[in-house]
């Protein structure tokens, strides 16, 4: 996954909001949001190839997801996949943190884990740890709230949002939020080393071309009462929503 927005305890009936997208090559086997057999309760998307997962939330709340760092693809070659992480967080917090402890063996990271009360923030590459209890927070392909274009755009689209008080109008402004294609000027992009061109195809919060973008988005919303909502809509490779709606506890 590569865009997380997050606002906590800003809202004033929403206590938690997330909003994502994941960005990944289009020809990579996946399966869509369901309620895994495994950890009691837990809805998340599967990684076929490598039977992980970017993102989950459990019925009793807790939460895990997780962004790449951007890196040379070589610096990737031969690490443990880092869909790993958030699985292992929902079924076996003991090899969970022996994972954290050996984050090396893994591409670059971003994870956000915890539950509704508190989140930690943790990077392999960024040397950062954080606890997120209050706020409005984004996370793409660098540390947190690194002031990306496209991290100050949904930082900014999501600060809009705290006096909607519809929550189907609350989810579709995310969900259109979420799908905002616009190009950032040359002037505004990071220089991550994989050049111009391949920054301005990236930099858009909503990714398209011909191999890779944008596959799918999330929102999750609960409210003051702990009743949860979590909708994923998927656009590759073909579209689709699958709609959860629980009371954590």
């Amino acid at each position: 996954m590569c865009l997380i927005g997050l606002m906590i305890n800003e809202h004033p009936d929403y206590p938690f909001i997330f909003a994502s997208n994941r960005d990944e090559f289009y020809s990579r086997e996946t399966e869509r949001a369901s309620e895994w057999e495994g950890p009691p309760g837990l809805i998340a998307g599967k990684d076929l190839e490598k039977g992980g997962t970017w993102l989950g939330i459990t019925k009793s709340g807790d939460f895990a997801a997780l962004t790449n760092v951007r890196e040379p693809s070589a610096d990737a070659e031969g690490k443990r996949s880092r869909g790993e992480l958030v699985k292992s967080y929902f079924e076996n917090r003991e090899a969970f943190y022996k994972n954290l402890g050996q984050a090396s063996l893994y591409g670059g990271f971003n994870l956000i884990f915890g539950n509704m009360r508190q989140l930690s923030y943790f990077s392999n590459k960024a040397e950062r740890k954080a606890s997120l209890t209050n706020g409005i927070h984004a996370l793409s392909n660098a540390a947190l709230n690194t002031p990306w274009p496209k991290v100050e755009h949904l930082k900014a689209g999501m600060k809009e949002l705290v006096s909607v008080k519809s929550s189907s109008e609350l989810e579709e402004n995310l969900f259109s939020l979420l799908k905002a294609d616009q190009v950032f000027p040359d002037d505004q992009l990071p220089d991550t080393g994989v050049g111009t061109e391949l920054e301005k195809m990236l930099s858009p919060l909503f990714i398209s071309s011909d191999q890779y973008g944008t596959r799918s988005s999330t929102v999750i919303l609960v409210d003051k009462n702990l009743n949860c909502t979590f909708v994923e809509r998927s656009y590759v490779p073909s579209s689709g929503e699958k709609r959860f709606t629980f009371k954590i506890g």
